[in-house]
């Protein structure tokens, strides 16, 4: 009997969201535990999650003031060994974002980058959807250390 082979990604949720702050509670919950899968601290895990939360609401304003007949975005979670990685897809493109670019050109991005509960954002522009992606590298040493 072979050995089942181990995989390198990360267990991947995805989930579509309409507009109802009702759902936040669940957007906060997913990523609080994917970051806990990951070894993070309580407190940044509860950062990232606000960070997703200001995000999606982000996400559902400018798809809503671009009057997107599908207002609703689409929450992925996931990520490698070495980091988690929760990307935004929603329609309209944000202001002040160059296509397939770093930026710091949201609310939500400056929040998430200043509480320094993510190490990377990246944004991309394409075919009237944008996809904010926030990344939060963690070391295996922090995944070990909460076992």
């Amino acid at each position: 009997m072979s050995p089942i082979p181990m995989t390198t990604e990360r267990p991947r949720i995805e989930c579509a969201l309409q507009h109802d702050s009702r759902l936040f509670a669940g957007v906060r919950a997913i990523v609080f535990h994917s970051a806990e899968q990951v070894g993070l601290p309580e407190q940044a895990r509860g950062e990232l999650a606000e960070a997703t939360v200001d995000l999606c609401r982000e996400a559902f304003a400018i798809a809503e003031k671009g009057r997107a007949r599908d207002a609703g975005i689409k929450l992925i979670v996931g990520g490698a060994p070495d980091r988690l990685e929760i990307t935004v897809d929603y329609p309209g493109e944000a202001p002040d974002r160059a296509a397939n670019s770093v930026s710091k050109g949201c609310a939500a991005e400056a929040r998430a980058q200043r509480l320094g509960c993510v190490d990377q954002v990246r944004c991309e522009n394409s075919g009237g959807r944008s996809r904010v992606t926030l990344i939060k590298q963690c070391s295996a040493l922090e995944s070990r250390s909460s076992d």
